[in-house]
């Protein structure tokens, strides 16, 4: 099942919108109605708050349950984006700004995977596409409409606790972990993979692994670690690989390796309960068992490549050449070795 997942993620990169990888959601029954929604997070980066809306008791469905910004898409949306500015200028009155003279109150951040949930009373499938937004300056004005009572900015970690406490519509901490990166420098490390020409995929897939995923993901004190369960966890570390995979395309097959790696060995470990808090004991383990491994192919590439250049050293010296070149097809890892 992780493997197929996985599938999806890889489909996802090769698409500049991941939503838009409808066919890899399984076609429904007849009888049961498919409805695509677009949910919207929108976030106070600096101060860390997510905005939350709770539904009011004029709407149809989901009456006193706290949602982020959300919609179905309409025949006369263009895309799934235009959809998602939409709704949020319908339901928060903040704009995004179509004018060089205005500066616009939120910006496009990224979209999550796509996943659905089935409504047994409603006999429906909402087909959840997760966007999320950030605040440009801290002073908005959020204005809800009628189809909400109140709203709040909470610390992502009571998204999550409101999730599990059943306060929220089915599948929102779900559709949050799959565009959220917790810590917050976890962005300035995808941006320096994105920008670094000193290192070849093996060594940045190892960086991913160590410094990404056990360094910040698993050891941050700021992390919700705690009140995520297993799939939303998963859900964030291939939103964090496809971002990285994205930003290096010549480098994807070796993110998509590693990232594979992990997911794999979590369920050889656990055969765990996708629905069950997160067990962040057995996430390291699983994580240091993938470091472990391409610590050991660096480990073989350096040697390997040492053993090669002082067979040829030894080979010209024998001959008594004056000079001799070392041509390489990488300017990174194999120089280093």
């Amino acid at each position: 099942r992780l493997l197929l997942e996985w599938q999806q993620t890889i489909k996802m990169s090769e698409t500049s919108d991941p939503s838009s990888a409808d066919s890899a959601v399984r076609a429904p029954n007849q009888d049961i109605k498919t409805r695509k929604v677009v949910t919207c997070f929108v976030m106070d980066e600096q101060r860390d708050l997510v905005l939350v809306l709770k539904r009011s008791d004029k709407v149809g469905s989901y009456r006193g349950r706290w949602a982020g910004v959300s919609g179905t898409l309409e025949e006369s949306d263009p895309s799934l984006l235009h959809a998602a500015f939409r709704e949020i200028q319908e339901e928060t009155k903040l704009f995004q700004s179509t004018s060089s003279s205005l500066t616009g109150e939120i910006r496009f951040a990224r979209r999550g995977e796509i996943f659905t949930v089935f409504d047994e009373k409603r006999n429906t499938n909402w087909q959840v596409h997760p966007h999320l937004f950030y605040i440009t300056h801290p002073s908005v004005s959020v204005e809800i409409d009628w189809e909400h009572s109140e709203f709040q900015w909470v610390k992502p970690c009571r998204l999550f606790q409101l999730d599990r406490n059943q306060e929220t519509v089915p599948g929102l901490g779900k559709a949050f972990a799959s565009v959220y990166w917790c810590p917050k420098s976890l962005k300035e490390s995808v941006d320096w993979i994105e920008q670094d020409r000193a290192h070849g995929a093996t060594q940045l897939g190892h960086y991913f692994l160590r410094e990404i995923l056990h360094n910040q993901v698993l050891s941050s004190e700021e992390s919700c670690l705690s009140l995520m369960t297993w799939s939303e966890f998963i859900r964030m570390i291939k939103s964090l690989t496809w971002a990285i995979m994205k930003a290096r395309p010549s480098m994807k097959p070796v993110f998509a390796g590693v990232g594979c790696d992990y997911l794999c060995r979590l369920g050889q470990i656990l055969g765990f309960d996708p629905d069950g808090l997160l067990q962040i004991d057995y996430a390291k383990q699983a994580l240091q068992a993938s470091i472990d491994k391409t610590t050991q192919s660096l480990d073989s590439l350096c040697q390997h490549g040492s053993n090669l250049i002082m067979s040829r050293i030894r080979s010209f010296q024998s001959s008594q050449s004056q000079a001799f070149r070392i041509i390489s097809i990488s300017r990174s890892s194999t120089i280093e070795a």
